[in-house]
C-alpha cells in the first residue's frame, strides 16, 4: 500500500509541480488565468497584434505605452499558465488503494488491498448475496474525532440505510476496518440506521451529510433530517444516543403551490449554509429550504426542461465557492443558475462515451476549480471553468480488465471528502452484474466500494520554474509617470519585457504529446523534448529591432516595430508549446463509413 504523501510519480520526464509556488509571476497568473489547459487545446494568445500595437496617430505618453506593455505582459502570463497541464491521478490499473466488500456472509464486511482487492471481494457466492448491493446513492464525511470517514449508504434498492465507518491515519494513509465496537456498531464497523429510528424507508433516492452531524435523506417524496452526531464519534457521551430523526417534510402533491410537498423529487443538494435544494422533475425545477427544512423559494424552469427534448435532469448540486446551482441531465448537459435562480448557461459534455447514462455531479472539497461527473460507465474529472472536456476519466473497463473478472460493471455512486493531509479521499461505488468467475455469483449483484485516499490535482510542466525568481514584475516594466518619455526610457521598459521572455524561453524544455483514442478524444501520453529543428528561439538574442534607435523619434510606427518583434517572439513560443499529436484520427484500424 502506498504510504507516501508526496506527489505521485507520473509517466514521462516532465516534472510534477505544485499549482502555484507563490512568486510574483505565480500570483499574477493566478489573478488573470486559471490553470485549466486541456491536452487537446490549441493555444491562442489572448491579445493579437492589432490589439497590442499603437494606432498611427497615438500621442506617445507613459500611459499609452504602458497600456500596450500591459497587454504584452498579459500574453506572457498566458504562456506561463499554459506551460502547466493537469494530469489524471485517478488510478487506471483497475484497483484503487483499497476496497470494501462482503467476505463470507451478507453483513461480514472485509477490507482488501491491491492487487487482489477487486477479485477477492467478488467471491461472494456463499454469502447469499451482499448488503452492499442495490446502491442508490451514498455520501461520506470525516467524523467528529478526525480519525475515520463515515459513509451513509442506501442499499437494497433504497430500502435500507447503512452507516459504514472507515478508519485512516494521517501518518500512514491507509484504510482499515472499524475500531473497537461501541453500542451501535458490530465488529464490522457498520450499523443500520433505520433500526435506530422509527422510520421505515421505502425508496431512498439520495442522501447528503453536513460536516456537523446532520444527514438529509430523500425517501419517496419525503425529506428527513437526521441528527447523526452519535454515528460520527466514538466518544461515549454521544455514541450511545439512539434517536436520530429531527424533522420531516414532504409528501406527494399534484399542485406547484404546495411548497412543502413534491410531485417527483429525485435529488437533493446542500449549499455552504446547509440550505437544502430539492430537484423535482415533475415540477420542472427545484425548491429551496433552509437547514431546518423551512421553505425559502422555488425556481420553476419549465422552458429549460422543455429544451432538453426527451432528455431529463437527474441531479442537482451547488458550487459552495460561487453559490451557483448546477443541474445535470441524463445525456450529459450541464445547466447553471446563479444563487438567485437566474439562468447562466448550458454546456454539453464533449468527451463522453456513446450510450452512457449520466448520474451525479460532485465538487471537489480541496480545489475550487475541480468537479467530478459520474456516469454508469465512467468517472470524469473536470475543470469548473471549462466543463465541456475532461482532465481524465476512470472507467468500468479498468475494473473488467483485471484477471478473472468479467460481467457487466456499473458505477453506482461517488463521494469526495477532504481528508488525509492536503489530499482528497474518493469513494466510488460499483456493482458487477452477471459476474462470471469461480465460484459464480448468480444470486445477487456484487457491490463494492473503491477507496482512493490520495487524490490531488497535480500538474506536469513544460518549463523549469527557477526562472520565476529572476523575472521583472510588471511594476518594474512600466514607465513611471514622472519619467520623461524618451528612447532611453522606452528601451528600458522594452528590455525588461524582452528579458522576461528570453529567460522564460531558456527554461522551456519540452511540449506535451497526446494521441487520439478511438472515440476521437485526445489523451495525454508523455512529453517530447524540444529539438533544434522545432524552434527558432533556441539561439535567441536581443537584436536591434527590439529597441528604439538613439536617433529615432519616439513615434507610433517606431515603437510598433519593437512591439511587433516581441509579439512575434510570443507567437513562436506559443507554437513551441502546442501539443504534439502522435497519431491520426480516425485511427488506422477504424472503419469509416461514407454517406
Amino acid at each position: 500500500m502506498n504510504t507516501n504523501l508526496t506527489d505521485r510519480s507520473v509517466d514521462g520526464g516532465a516534472p510534477v509541480v505544485p499549482v502555484l509556488s507563490g512568486t510574483n509571476i505565480d500570483n499574477q497568473v493566478n489573478n488573470n488565468f486559471k490553470l485549466d489547459r486541456y491536452i487537446s487545446d490549441t493555444l491562442t494568445l489572448p491579445h493579437d497584434y492589432d490589439n497590442v500595437k499603437l494606432d498611427y496617430d497615438t500621442f506617445i505618453t507613459n500611459e499609452t505605452i504602458n497600456e500596450r506593455l500591459h497587454l504584452l505582459h498579459n500574453n506572457f502570463l498566458y504562456l506561463n499558465a499554459q506551460s502547466k497541464l493537469a494530469i489524471n491521478d485517478m488510478p487506471l490499473d483497475g484497483v484503487w488503494e483499497t476496497s470494501i466488500g462482503v467476505q463470507d456472509s451478507p453483513n461480514n464486511f472485509k477490507f482488501n488491498e491491491p492487487p487482489t482487492n477487486t477479485i477477492s471481494i467478488l467471491s461472494a457466492h456463499e454469502a447469499g448475496g451482499t448488503s452492499l448491493s442495490g446502491f442508490t446513492d451514498a455520501t461520506f464525511v470525516k467524523d467528529l474525532d478526525d480519525q475515520r470517514f463515515v459513509g451513509f449508504i442506501p442499499t437494497t434498492n433504497g430500502t435500507r440505510l447503512l452507516a459504514l465507518e472507515v478508519e485512516f491515519s494521517s501518518s500512514a494513509p491507509y484504510i482499515s476496518g472499524g475500531r473497537a465496537p461501541v453500542e451501535r456498531f458490530s465488529n464490522t464497523g457498520i450499523t443500520t440506521l433505520e433500526d435506530q429510528t422509527e422510520l421505515q424507508f421505502t425508496n431512498i433516492i439520495d442522501v447528503e451529510a453536513t460536516k456537523n452531524g446532520k444527514l438529509f435523506v430523500l425517501d419517496n417524496n419525503l425529506v428527513h433530517k437526521l441528527n447523526v452526531e452519535s454515528v460520527l464519534t466514538h466518544a461515549s457521551a454521544l455514541s450511545g444516543v439512539g434517536r436520530f430523526l429531527e424533522q420531516s417534510i414532504g409528501g406527494t402533491t399534484t399542485t406547484a403551490t404546495d411548497n412543502t410537498k413534491f410531485k417527483n423529487a429525485v435529488k437533493i443538494a446542500l449549499d455552504k449554509n446547509d440550505n437544502v435544494y430539492v430537484l423535482d422533475t415533475a415540477l420542472s425545477g427545484y425548491r429551496v429550504f433552509d437547514k431546518n427544512l423551512n421553505w425559502k423559494s422555488n425556481n420553476l424552469l419549465s422552458n429549460k426542461f422543455k429544451d432538453l427534448a426527451g432528455d431529463l435532469y437527474i441531479d442537482i448540486n451547488v458550487d459552495k465557492n460561487t453559490d451557483n446551482v448546477y443541474l445535470l441531465s441524463r445525456e450529459g448537459k450541464l445547466t447553471t443558475f446563479d444563487a438567485s435562480g437566474n439562468f447562466l448557461n448550458t454546456t454539453t459534455f464533449i468527451d463522453k462515451i456513446s450510450g452512457e447514462t449520466f448520474k451525479t455531479i460532485t465538487f471537489s472539497e480541496i480545489n475550487t476549480n475541480i468537479f467530478y461527473v459520474l456516469t454508469d460507465k465512467s468517472l470524469y474529472k473536470k475543470f469548473v471553468s471549462r466543463p465541456d472536456l475532461s482532465i481524465g476519466a476512470y472507467k468500468t473497463t479498468n475494473i473488467l480488465n483485471l484477471p478473472a473478472v468479467s460481467g457487466t460493471e456499473s458505477f453506482s455512486f461517488f463521494s469526495a471528502v477532504s481528508g488525509i493531509a492536503d489530499r482528497e479521499t474518493l469513494f466510488l461505488g460499483s456493482e458487477t452484474l452477471n459476474a462470471n468467475y469461480a465460484p459464480p455469483v448468480t444470486n445477487s449483484t456484487v457491490g463494492k466500494i473503491f477507496i482512493e485516499p490520495f487524490e490531488k490535482t497535480n500538474y506536469k510542466s513544460l518549463i523549469y520554474d527557477f526562472y520565476k525568481t529572476q523575472t521583472y514584475d510588471l511594476s518594474s516594466v512600466d514607465i513611471n509617470m514622472n519619467e520623461y518619455v524618451s528612447s532611453y526610457m522606452v528601451n528600458k521598459a522594452l528590455y525588461k519585457l524582452l528579458y522576461n521572455h528570453m529567460i522564460f524561453n531558456d527554461h522551456l524544455h519540452s511540449k506535451f504529446t497526446g494521441q487520439y483514442l478511438n472515440t476521437g478524444q485526445v489523451e495525454l501520453t508523455n512529453i517530447a523534448y524540444l529539438h533544434a529543428n522545432e524552434t527558432n528561439t533556441l539561439n535567441l538574442s536581443a537584436e536591434q529591432d527590439y529597441f528604439v534607435g538613439i536617433n529615432e523619434p519616439c513615434i507610433a510606427s517606431v515603437i510598433n516595430r519593437c512591439i511587433k518583434k516581441i509579439y512575434d517572439l510570443q507567437l513562436e513560443i506559443t507554437h513551441n508549446m502546442q501539443t504534439k499529436i502522435t497519431n491520426k484520427y480516425p485511427l488506422v484500424e477504424q472503419t469509416v463509413e461514407l454517406s
